[in-house]
């Protein structure tokens, strides 16, 4: 949102100056410094979450999309693209485990013993 409000601030101040960034209720460089640090937060928490691997196929990939479209991406007809439906690298959806086959499970000791 603050990336929104920074990147939209000239055409706010002209369409919506009660909005923060043009009222002055927050500074133009704060809101971009925000962003920043929000964006750097989410990269390290999903760095942290589930290694290099999220960090490169789904945390860094979404952070860019979200970027693009605030910084231009949004006025071009390819504007709705990135949001038609998530792609399976920033998709947030998360999967259980395949269940093992029951003849896997682990008998009980009782049940191995032979003439029992």
């Amino acid at each position: 949102m603050a990336l929104n409000d920074w990147a939209d601030r000239e055409e706010d101040a002209a369409e919506r100056p009660e909005r923060p960034v043009p009222s002055g209720r927050i500074g133009a460089g704060t809101a971009l410094g925000i962003a920043a640090g929000l964006t750097a937060a989410g990269l390290g928490l999903g760095a942290l979450a589930g290694g290099r691997r999220v960090l490169l196929r789904r945390t860094l990939p979404l952070a860019a999309t979200v970027w693009a479209y605030d910084l231009g991406l949004k006025r071009t007809p390819l504007g709705p693209w990135p949001w038609r439906r998530p792609a399976p690298s920033t998709s947030c959806t998360a999967r259980a485990p395949p269940r093992p086959p029951r003849h896997c499970a682990p008998r009980p000791r009782s049940a191995c013993t032979p003439g029992r």
